[in-house]
């Protein structure tokens, strides 16, 4: 590709020719002249509307992380804590404490969600709306201990992916659910509490395909909704893709009562109610 004139009077003397030629070829230099400074325009754009994304995104949790470390209250209280008097920090809720400690007492043990969730009703703690626990409630509810930490939550765990045993593969990471992940592999990436929470309610009751596939994941299924709502810096630290969804997914099937099947060779996930 010849270099493009670098001004008007310049491309006038680089092209030779009489008539209708001369003016075509001078017509179509400018063309791609400012079709290549549009394209140049739009990435550009892209990528600073991307960064500004994310410094907004890192400048908003280093406010929360502060207000958090000095006791102040950060958007809603969280389970297992109040509204001091001052109307600005937070003190513990007794009861909600309690339920708290059993929870994670109750976890530790090996107990499932549900069977979390029965022991609690069981032993007469209502949740915060005052209805009975569900599974979804103990899941949702347990990461919300103040200091954001679970006994143990450091422990690596190994589990396999979904699907046939002819392509299942076994992974490792730390943390829970209720805290939030990393996953161990290249680059370390992390799943938030936080995203974990907004599959569980944005799926609820629902059955949807698995769609791990890097390339043209289906539409509708679980490896699309992961690669395009990590995208919102609140939800998740990092941008996740369609096979981070396939680990995302065996992490919930394993602590969060979701539940995985076959049609075919297709991995489809049931969320609970």
């Amino acid at each position: 590709m010849p270099d493009l004139p670098e001004s008007p009077s310049q491309g006038r003397h680089s092209v030779q020719g009489d008539g209708d030629d001369s003016t075509l070829v001078k017509r179509d230099l400018k063309v791609v002249g400012r079709n290549r400074l549009a394209s140049l325009v739009r990435d550009i754009t892209t990528v600073v509307s991307q960064w500004e994304r994310e410094a907004i995104g890192e400048r908003t949790r280093d406010a929360m992380n502060h207000k958090r470390a000095h006791g102040e209250r950060v958007g809603t209280v969280p389970f297992g804590w109040r509204l001091a008097p001052d109307g600005i920090h937070l003190e513990e809720n007794p009861s909600e404490q309690q339920a708290l400690s059993n929870m994670r007492d109750l976890r530790a043990a090996g107990h499932t969600l549900r069977a979390i969730a029965d022991e609690l009703n069981r032993q007469g703690f209502p949740t915060r709306r005052g209805t009975a626990w569900r599974s979804q409630h103990v899941a949702e509810t347990a990461w919300a201990a103040y200091d954001g930490e679970s006994e143990g939550a450091s422990t690596m765990k190994t589990i396999w992916t979904l699907g046939h045993s002819s392509k299942r593969t076994q992974f490792s990471y730390t943390g829970s659910m209720a805290t939030g992940v990393t996953l161990i592999q290249s680059g370390k990436p992390e799943i938030d509490a936080a995203f974990f929470r907004a599959a569980l309610e944005a799926f609820r009751a629902r059955k949807v395909k698995g769609g791990f596939t890097m390339d043209h994941p289906p539409r509708g299924g679980f490896g699309e909704w992961v690669q395009n709502k990590s995208k919102d810096k609140m939800l998740n630290r990092r941008t996740l893709t369609p096979r981070h969804g396939s680990f995302m997914a065996a992490i919930l099937c394993s602590e969060g009562e979701v539940k995985s099947h076959l049609k075919g060779v297709a991995v489809w996930l049931e969320f609970p109610k």
